[in-house]
C-alpha cells in the first residue's frame, strides 16, 4: 500500500517521491530490482533539479546502471549536483579528476573538490584526502596529516550511522 501511494505521489510530480521510487526500484523494495525503471524515476527527479537525484544519476552513468556507461555525461550530472552543494556530487567530481575519467586528470582540481566535499561533512572525502596524502599526491601542503583525515572520516561515519539508526525509529 505504501508503494502504491509513493508511485501516485511520484506520478503527480513530487520530486522527492520520484527519487524515492527510483531508489526503491534500484534496491528491489518494489519486489524485484529494475534498474531501467530506477533510471527513469531518478532521471525525472534529476531533471527537476533535485541534487540527490542528480548525483545518483551521475553514478548511474558512471557505472552504466540502467543506461550505457558514459563518464562525460556522469560528470555533467555531478556538476549539476555540485552547483547545489551536494557533497556526493562534489566528491565524484574529485574522483573524476583524480582518475581522468570524463575530464582530464588533474590532482589539483581533485584535491579542491575533495576538500569542498569534506567541508560539507562527507566522511568519504576525508578518506580520499588521506589516501592522496599517503600516496604523496595531495596538492595542498596546508592540509593536515593522514591521521587527522582518517579521524575525521571515522567521527563523521559514526555520527552518520547513529543519525541513520535514529531516523529508522
Amino acid at each position: 500500500e505504501g508503494l502504491i501511494l509513493l508511485r501516485k505521489t511520484a506520478e503527480s510530480g513530487s520530486v522527492y517521491a520520484q527519487y524515492l521510487l527510483g531508489v526503491a526500484f534500484q534496491n528491489g523494495t518494489t519486489g524485484s530490482k529494475d534498474l531501467d525503471k530506477a533510471f527513469e524515476w531518478i532521471n525525472r527527479a534529476a531533471e527537476a533539479n533535485y541534487s540527490y537525484a542528480q548525483s545518483l544519476l551521475g553514478s548511474y552513468y558512471w557505472d552504466g546502471l540502467g543506461t550505457s556507461q558514459n563518464y562525460e555525461t556522469a560528470v555533467l550530472w555531478f556538476r549539476r549536483a555540485a552547483k547545489l552543494k551536494n557533497a556526493h556530487g562534489i566528491l565524484m567530481l574529485g574522483f573524476a579528476y583524480k582518475n581522468g575519467k570524463g575530464v582530464p586528470k588533474n590532482l589539483e582540481k581533485a584535491t579542491m573538490f575533495y576538500k569542498e566535499s569534506a567541508r560539507l561533512k562527507n566522511p568519504i572525502a576525508y578518506a580520499y584526502l588521506a589516501l592522496l596524502n599517503t600516496t604523496g599526491e595531495l596538492q595542498d601542503t596546508a592540509l593536515t596529516s593522514t591521521e587527522t583525515f582518517i579521524d575525521n572520516a571515522i567521527k563523521l561515519s559514526k555520527k552518520s550511522s547513529i543519525i541513520e539508526r535514529a531516523q529508522v525509529f
